[in-house]
Formats: structure tokens, sequence, C-alpha cells
């Protein structure tokens, strides 16, 4: 025995009426929301569903599903009724309105997007995000090892040249820390598209390499076939050589240090020494301040020589005129006061 449903539609419609300004009379209106309080009864365990009213007639069940209507000549589909996932299969819409009885059939149209397209996008993401995720816990620990050098770095401002000695070996020790760390963003990084990621180490990486640059400036990363000494400034092949990775590589896809990488890092230990120029001055290191004159103007004058495009390179290399223009003022003022050694006037 059908179960008789009350049609709830026509009790609706003088408040839908009052509400909305207009007569949900209309088969278009009616029907379908019909159709989904069918469905969703049907879903109750109700055997089958059977609406009478004014407006149509509507008989559910889990074999067949049928309407009748005096209103619509011109139906609408059926497959755009949003019912329950799990009853789509066994609902076979047979009668739809006068048409429907005429001998025109409305058939639910195939689904026309595999599911299987979705399942294999969201693996794809849940393995992007494990890798980022991987990605972000080594180069946070790269860039605490990188904070930890550069704030042993920062006590160059405030110690004599003669205790160089004391300080750099624990500017070294943190520098072997961040070759470990590199060696294993490199290890992982090589096994993904170095472009794809690059951006999240980019940075980092470059502050890395420019504690490696400063301490060899300062007379540090020295070895038995070269000793260290002040003044001296580390090629990229050999800032690659400490880190044990590739530069600039064109022939694989593989984590590597650029070009772009080493000359801002050469830029970041730029600003270091133009401040240094000025707190070697203060304790009595007239020396030191002549010698970062000369070779930060030594190297302002090779970057001219790169013909750099409009990006943030170029925008760095812009600002070297600010540091020459620091540490020209700081040995000026030493001339003017005749503090410049003798040697370093020859």
């Amino acid at each position: 025995m059908p179960s008789r449903l009350k049609c709830k539609l026509c009790l609706w419609q003088t408040s839908a009426l009052s509400a909305h300004g207009q007569d949900f009379a209309d088969v278009n209106d009616h029907a379908f929301l019909a159709i989904a309080i069918a469905c969703l009864n049907a879903q109750l365990n109700d055997p089958a569903v059977d609406f009478q009213c004014k407006h149509f007639k509507i008989f559910c069940s889990a074999q067949c599903f049928c309407l009748e209507s005096p209103f619509q000549t011109h139906p609408r589909a059926v497959k755009s009724v949003l019912l329950p996932d799990f009853l789509l299969p066994n609902i076979i819409p047979r009668q739809l309105n006068k048409r429907a009885r005429d001998g025109h059939s409305f058939q639910m149209a195939p689904a026309m997007i595999d599911p299987a397209l979705f399942e294999e996008l969201k693996t794809k993401i849940e393995e992007d995000t494990a890798v980022r995720k991987e990605l972000d816990r080594i180069i946070d620990d790269l860039s605490q090892q990188v904070s930890f050098t550069q704030g042993v770095l920062s006590r160059i401002h405030s110690t004599p040249r003669s205790k160089y000695s004391v300080l750099l070996p624990q500017v070294e020790d943190g520098i072997r820390k961040e070759i470990q760390c590199v060696g294993t963003l490199s290890a992982f990084a090589s096994q993904n598209p170095y472009y794809k990621y690059n951006y999240k180490w980019v940075r980092t990486v470059q502050e890395a390499i420019s504690t490696n640059l400063l301490c060899a400036w300062l007379g540090g990363m020295g070895s038995e076939t070269r000793p260290g000494e002040v003044g001296r400034l580390m090629t990229l092949e050999e800032v690659g050589a400490v880190f044990a990775v590739p530069v600039n590589l064109k022939d694989r896809d593989a984590f590597h240090i650029t070009i772009e990488d080493y000359l801002l890092a050469l830029i970041n230990i730029i600003d270091e020494l133009s401040r240094l120029a000025m707190n070697s001055v203060t304790m009595g290191d007239n020396e030191l301040a002549v010698l970062i004159s000369s070779f930060i103007k030594d190297l302002h004058a090779g970057f001219q020589v790169l013909n750099l495009k409009n990006d943030i390179l170029r925008k760095r290399v812009d600002s070297i005129k600010y540091a020459v223009k620091k540490v020209e003022d700081v040995v000026y003022d030493l001339s003017l006061r005749n503090l410049i050694p003798a040697k370093m006037d020859e």
C-alpha cells in the first residue's frame, strides 16, 4: 500500500505568494520540489510514495517514477533535480507530463566526468603537500643554523682584528652545520622539479652563502693548500665545493647554486663590510677601513660590467653605490686627518 502524503506545496502557496510576490502553481516549480520530497520519503524505507493534488500527480518507488500534470507542456529534464546519490541508479523515469505519455522518454544523462579524475588529482595534491611540508622542515633547520652563524659573525663589529683567530673558528663551526643542512636539502630537493620549489629555499641558501663569503673575506675558511687571508673573495665554484653541490646546472634538473644566488649573497656581504669599515675606525684599525673601501669599489666596478635586466638583481646592484659612498666618506675623513697608513697610500 503506497504511502499517501499530504501535498505541503498547496499549503505553502499562500505564504509563497506573500513572500515572493508570484504564483507557484506552475508545475516547473512544484513538481520538481515534489520529486525531491518523494525521494527523501523513499529514503525513509517507504516502499512507495504517492502524491496527488490539483497541481500534479506523482508516484515514486524503487522501481519506477511517474509524474502527471495538467499545466506544463515543456517539462524540465529530470536530471536537473538534486536527488540523493544512492537513489539515482534505481530511479527510472517512465512518464513525464503529456509528452511523456505520448511516447517521449526522458532518460538520466550519463556522467560526463570520470570520478577517478578527481581522485587522481587529490592524490597528487596530497603528494605535493607532503613534499612542501618536508621542505619546510629542512629549510627551517637550515635557517636556524644560518641565524646562529650570522649571530657569531655580528661580533666582528666589536672585535679587533687581532682577535679574529678566536672568533672565526666559531663561525666555521656554524658553517659546517649549514653544510650538513644544505646536503640534506640537496638530496631531497633533487627528487623534485627544481624551479617548482626553489622559491622556498632560495633566500635561506643565499644567506648561507653570504656567511661563507664573509668568513673567507675575514681570513677564515682556509685549507692546507690555501691558508686564509683577509680580503679573499671565494668564487662561485669554491662556494659549490664547500657545500658539495653543483653550481649553475644546465644539463639536468637537480638542486644547485645559481649565479644569481652567488651575486645576491655577494651584495649582502657588501652591506656588512661597509658597516665594518666604520666600526674598524672606531677600534683604531684604519688599515682595514681602507682595505674594505678598495674591495667594495672594485666589486661595484665589476657589477657594472654585467648586463643586468630590470629585476631584483638589478635593483640590489643599484644599492651598492650607497655602500661605496659610505666607505668613501670614511676614507676621506681619514685622509683629512692624515690617518691613512703610509703603505696604504702607496
